[in-house]
């Protein structure tokens, strides 16, 4: 880079147990050797050559740039990730499009924007923007020189419309600038120019944002001129240098973009270190607990790092320019805290590439990146590595004994055991100490015969907050690997609970955050907690826009917006589309300077209820928090109007319901409205017993009755366990002559869920008929509140459900609701992942091309994975098909004539249910097993039973 910069300088330029009782886990580790494919190797025609950039990812396919080739000025390529379809999407000209694009490409929707260090209409570099297929190039900025800037290197980083730069030279120093600009080119602003003291000079590498600050490196500058670690607003506001290098252990010319995470930046410097062939280095945002993490020797580790890093985990990854076995670069690993550092890859020039300088890419368990040399013609490849290996945790049963072995490699693992999978599920170290054997941790532990199950895990440390009083402060410390939470405190654990975060900066130490905290005699007590950080909305002014951002783990709430806070006040939806960028959604909204004020707020979604018409049909959905209401419709809005169910069962995508309805052509309208159900409740005699019945869709009202209507009425719940017959529950229940009277009616069950403390358990208690309901716990109701299942076996006693619950001491509370599983989608790639709750009983993941009613639902028959007390199941996305709806429900089963025989079907992956038959509804009714048992037909369970002509009446049921 020192070469190169100098050429530039003077005008040149050259580019030369498996047991019962045993688990066997598999947890991600890194070996030495690795195998490198070069995709492609650049060829200097119209392809391009020196691909000095990393590269970006859409789906399955790679952007980048070449600094030469095509028209001899550089070029934006495209190809697959498995190296196939390389296509040259568009070939510098030296005119107004300017010349050699070094900084790595950036993609929003079908938009590249990247910029090049010469061209343009000053010959000082541009910023560009060019579509996906190669068209629409067109020029955002040509830089002057002057304050604007010059020979801009690095890539872009985007905040809602906003692209935000530096570029190496101009300014008023002619060292550098920061800048940004509109995506459509209007609104240029310098926000830093470089002065060459103390600020820096030369920013060679690219930002990061988090929330309204960038943050980034100047090569040269500082106190010693080995370049800084810089921080800034958005807005241009608050420049800080965070830290200065002293071109001694430390490093020197730091040219790369930072990685974030956290409060912690890592990043790299092309020299220094203890033998001057570069360092890897982190710092907190505050410019505080810088850390030398490695120092390259310029051997087979590598030397001269001169791109990015990318975190994976605790895992960092990246590229040295020189060094390896070979001399021509490697790509290497490390821990975050420094240790573990491996080289995966040495490149050997002609065949694979040499000289990496651009960052990594990684996609699921493979890097991507280019090589800038090197290849079949010598100027450059791009290449793909896979990751190592998983690592295997192997059990083997020996007589009495568990015997568990593990790679060595694994140094930031310990084993871990629980005897219960149950969320949340508590691991504990197991303490027998390992010995090495043949280059494995080996350790062998009795097996309980008092233990149902032992699972064993490969797993950091557990995560352990320690409190020490040192005089009149108290010292914190935890592990370094707890990169989600941050430390937070109350003063009082009375709900609801207060939890602020605590500011003090933590240093490290031995991989252990450590914080020093002043003891406030004031205070009768003070608790502390490593928690998710809290809901913060932030927002900053930056010319005519203001930018607000908010943590992503929000998924519940929406920003909206009032211009007047007096009651009753009216939110509407901020329509902007957030972005997402370090963990935050960003949105930027213009200010209108009509209003007099303007209020912003992250809320619940409001009650909406959205009509679509897609061809013959309907399709209405609405926000899944509208728990008490249900979808009804009416042909005529006429005092009084009759409303109707939709009977039609929505499924859940996003957070929302979705019906299809088809739409009936012999009615004039048909209006839709989301109404709490109608207290429809149908009853009729039938001999010695009354039949009620009522709408499935009345999720939250259950049957009760009483015998006097006399204020005040006691009403109690009807036991007798309702069937499903279209679309209705249906009791039958006896009747009583010794009653006078008996009512019925419709009602929200009385005390839902009963807790009651029973020694070290509580029990919880609520009532059968509390359908589609399961019961789910929080350790935590500060939003976003997290349910989990529980898992725990239910019993029934007098028409409740009954589950007994250990009470975890460690825990400072646990709350209890009765909640709907959920069932998530999720679209990654060409795939939809599906996960729900494994303690779903009765339920089963089904499926259906047509809401239309009535609509066929028909088991999915891929087997599910368990992941962390999840369901979790991958189906490919069938692009033949409109439209597909998943949903839990429970299996049905099918009844059929064949002859003289009756053939009954129920999905193969409904297991633990029996089929039963009875002759007779009336109760008491009496429910056999029926014989033979179940076969696999096609993936269903089957049963032929004869037809008995001696019966009038013969009904079948599943029974879990």
């Amino acid at each position: 880079m020192k070469d190169m910069k100098r050429d530039l300088a003077s005008g040149r330029f050259a580019l030369s147990f498996v047991l019962s009782i045993s688990l066997v886990l598999l947890l991600a580790g890194r070996v030495a050797a690795q195998t490198l494919t070069a995709l492609y190797d650049f060829n200097y025609g119209s392809d391009g050559a020196y691909p000095y950039a990393g590269l970006v990812l859409s789906g399955s396919t790679l952007y980048g740039t070449a600094l030469a080739g095509g028209n001899g000025f550089g070029t934006v390529f495209a190809l697959n990730t498995h190296g196939s379809g390389f296509t040259t999407l568009y070939a510098f000209t030296n005119g107004s499009d300017g010349n050699r694009p070094y900084g790595q490409l950036i993609l929003a929707g079908n938009t590249l924007y990247g910029t090049t260090q010469g061209g343009g209409t000053s010959h000082e570099g541009v910023v560009y923007a060019v579509n996906i297929d190669g068209t629409g190039f067109r020029t955002l900025h040509s830089f002057t020189g002057g304050s604007d800037g010059a020979t801009p290197f690095a890539g872009l980083v985007l905040a809602g419309n906003t692209l935000y730069g530096t570029a190496s030279g101009g300014s008023i120093a002619g060292v550098g600038t920061v800048f940004g600009l509109n995506t459509n080119g209007n609104g240029f602003v310098t926000l830093h120019g470089f002065t060459g003291g103390s600020d820096g000079a030369n920013p060679f590498g690219g930002l990061i944002l988090a929330g309204s600050t960038l943050y980034g490196t100047a090569q040269l500058g500082g106190s010693f001129s080995s370049g800084t670690v810089f921080s800034l607003s958005t807005n241009g506001t608050g420049f800080e240098t965070l830290y200065s290098f002293t071109g001694k252990g430390d490093g020197d010319e730091p040219a790369a973009t930072l990685t974030l995470s956290g409060h912690t930046l890592y990043g790299t410097t092309e020299y220094g270190g203890s033998a001057g062939s570069g360092t890897v280095f982190s710092l907190t945002t505050s410019g505080t607990g810088f850390a030398t993490l490695y120092g390259f020797t310029g051997g087979s580790d590598g030397g001269e790092p001169c791109g990015g890093l990318v975190l994976s985990g605790n895992t960092l990854y990246g590229t040295a320019k020189l060094g390896g076995a070979q001399g021509n670069g490697a790509v290497y690993s490390l821990n975050n805290d420094g240790t573990g550092f491996t080289t995966l890859y040495s490149f050997a020039d002609d065949t694979d590439g040499a000289t990496p300088i651009g960052g990594l890419l990684l996609s699921g368990n493979t890097l991507f990146g280019t090589a800038d040399q090197g290849g079949l013609a010598q100027v450059g490849t791009v290449f793909s590595l896979a990751l190592p290996p998983p690592l295997a945790l192997s059990i083997t049963a020996a007589g009495t004994n568990l015997v568990l072995s593990w790679p060595t490699n694994s140094s930031n693992l310990i084993l871990q055991y629980t005897t219960n999978l149950n969320s949340p599920v508590v691991w504990s170290p197991v303490t027998n100490a390992p010995v090495v054997i043949n280059g494995q941790f080996v350790v062998t532990n009795p097996i309980s015969s008092s233990l149902n199950a032992i699972y064993y895990q490969l797993l950091p440390p557990p995560l352990k907050l320690s409190l020490t009083v040192v005089g009149t402060n108290v010292v914190l410390s935890w592990p370094t690997n707890s990169t989600d939470l941050i430390l937070q405190y109350t003063s009082s654990l009375n709900p609801p609970v207060v939890w602020t975060p605590v500011t003090n900066e933590p240093v490290i130490s031995n991989e252990q955050n450590f914080v020093t905290n002043a003891i406030d005699s004031s205070l009768p007590a003070k608790f502390y907690e490593l928690l998710p950080p809290p809901l913060v909305l932030s927002y900053t002014v930056v010319g005519t826009n203001v930018v607000l951002s908010w943590p992503t783990n929000s998924s519940n709430l929406v920003l909206q917006y009032t211009t007047n806070l007096s009651a009753p006040i009216a939110w509407s939806l901020v329509t902007n589309v957030p972005v997402i960028i370090n963990g935050q959604y960003v949105v930027t909204v213009s200010i209108n300077s009509s209003l007099h004020s303007i209020y912003y707020q992250l809320l619940p979604p409001p009650l909406k209820l959205a009509i679509t018409f897609a061809g013959t049909n309907v399709i209405l959905s609405w926000p899944t928090n509208s728990t008490d209401l249900i979808l009804q419709y009416t042909s005529s809005l006429n005092p009084p109007a009759v409303w109707t169910p939709v009977t039609n069962a929505p499924v859940i995508i996003n957070e929302r319901y979705f019906v299809t309805n088809a739409i009936d052509s012999s009615l004039p309208a048909k209006f839709y409205e989301l109404l709490p159900p109608p207290l429809v409740l149908s009853y009729m005699v039938v001999g010695t017993h009354v039949v009620l019945s009522w709408p499935t869709n009345s999720s939250n009202l259950v049957l009760q009755y009483t015998t006097n209507l006399s204020a005040p009425i006691a009403w109690s719940l009807v036991t007798n366990v309702p069937v499903i017959i279209n679309g209705q529950y249906v009791v039958t229940v006896p009747i009583n002559s010794a009653l006078h009277s008996i009512y019925y009616q419709l009602l929200p069950p009385p005390l839902r869920l009963s807790m009651t403390r029973v020694g070290t358990n509580v029990v919880l208690t609520w009532p059968t008929n509390s359908f589609g309901l399961t019961l789910q716990s929080a350790t935590s109701l500060n939003p976003p509140v997290i349910w989990s299942e529980v898992t725990n076996t239910q019993i029934v006693i007098n028409g409740q459900f009954v589950v007994t619950d250990a009470i975890n001491s460690s825990l400072t509370a646990k709350f209890y609701e009765l909640r709907p599983p959920q069932l998530s989608i999720a679209l990654i790639g060409t795939n939809v992942v599906l996960t729900w709750p494994t303690n779903t009983p009765g339920l089963i993941l089904q499926y259906t091309t047509n809401l239309s009613s009535p609509a066929v639902w028909s088991a999915v028959t891929n087997v599910p994975a368990v992941v962390n007390g999840e369901f979790v199941l991958t189906n490919p996305i069938n692009s033949s098909l409109h439209a597909v709806y998943y949903q839990l429900l429970p299996p049905q089963l099918s009844i059929a004539l064949a002859g003289n025989s009756l053939v009954l079907t129920w999905p193969g992956n409904a297991t633990g249910f029996s089929l039963q038959s009875t002759a007779n509804l009336n109760s008491p009714v009496v429910w056999s097993a029926v014989a033979p048992a179940p076969v696999i037909v096609q993936g269903q369970f089957a049963v032929t039973n004869a037809v008995n002509s001696s019966l009038r009446a013969l009904f079948y049921r599943l029974k879990r």
